[in-house]
């Protein structure tokens, strides 16, 4: 792909720019009891995501969780096998502060469009998956487009958005050019010195 390296400066710099609120304990945690009461969590979104395959979860359990300081793992929750995904298009973020209703006021209408749009777009999409990092969030997965399909996708479904005057508010958090997995969210500070 001839922008990995723009994609590898953007993971560099998200590390970068959470590296001296890890150190200070600036944690961004979840509320745990949300994730076993879903009624309790109020924040709502509308996304198009892409599960991973389960083989590849097994393989990511195998090659990049088991070698995780059960420390490290203690102080979150990690993502469970048949949830882990990358973000296609984040169309109104979870924070967006639109609620429940407003979605569902408008989701015929997004299917419709996204409908679609995706059964239109016939190029493969590759992604590849190479590296991992630390934020105030959680440990992700660094995940990297291998062709343009998923630029293209992407891109055409925001198009599509916008002529049919659909909100896409995606821009307000960042317009999302990577394919990275969740691994761990953080639930608790973690606390202790960097290991090796």
């Amino acid at each position: 792909m001839k922008n990995k390296q723009r994609v590898i400066n953007l993971y560099d710099n998200w590390y970068r720019n959470n590296r001296e609120n890890i150190i200070n304990k600036n944690w961004n945690l979840i509320d745990e009891s949300t994730l076993y009461n879903p009624e309790g969590d109020k924040l709502r979104g509308l996304n198009i995501i892409v599960y991973l395959p389960i083989s590849l979860s097994e393989e990511i359990d195998k090659k990049i969780l088991s070698r995780i300081p059960d420390k490290i793992l203690s102080s979150g929750w990690i993502i469970p096998k048949e949830g882990r995904h990358f973000t296609l298009l984040d169309i109104i973020p979870h924070n967006s502060g639109w609620n429940i209703d407003k979605i569902k006021s408008k989701s015929d209408e997004y299917i419709e469009v996204l409908d679609k749009e995706i059964k239109y777009h016939k190029e493969i999409i590759k992604v590849g998956f190479e590296g991992v990092f630390a934020s105030t969030d959680g440990i992700t997965i660094q995940g990297y487009p291998l062709n343009s399909g998923l630029h293209r996708l992407r891109d055409s479904l925001r198009k599509a958005l916008s002529s049919n005057r659909l909100a896409n508010l995606e821009k307000k958090k960042y317009e999302i050019e990577t394919a990275h997995v969740a691994l761990l969210k953080f639930t608790k500070v973690l606390n202790g010195k960097k290991t090796n």
